[in-house]
């Protein structure tokens, strides 16, 4: 679908990863209105706690402008989970499998 408008908006899908990885540390990354993705932030962080996470998300939402996205997709990390329902009540938030 090259050139058509996709459904989303800048704010609307993001990813987070956690993957183990010097490459990769913890990043988040944007699906844009053209479907691509674009890095907004990468933290490292030592403990994959609540608090941890949801200091991460405080922070990245203090330079979005207090504007949570729509979905969030993440791997299965419970306290990722709880510091998401706790920073962004009304994201909806997915597993990717």
């Amino acid at each position: 679908m090259q050139g058509a408008e996709l459904p989303l908006s800048i704010s609307e899908m993001l990813f987070h990863s956690t993957l183990p990885t010097i490459q990769t540390g913890n990043m988040l990354f944007l699906v844009n209105h053209h479907g691509q993705s674009t890095l907004l932030g990468c933290a490292l962080i030592k403990n994959e706690d609540i608090e941890s996470f949801k200091w991460l998300f405080q922070c990245w939402l203090r330079c979005m402008g207090g504007n949570a996205p729509k979905e969030i997709l993440t791997d299965q990390c419970a306290s990722m989970k709880r510091a998401i329902e706790a920073c962004m009540p009304t994201t909806i938030h997915c597993w990717c499998i």
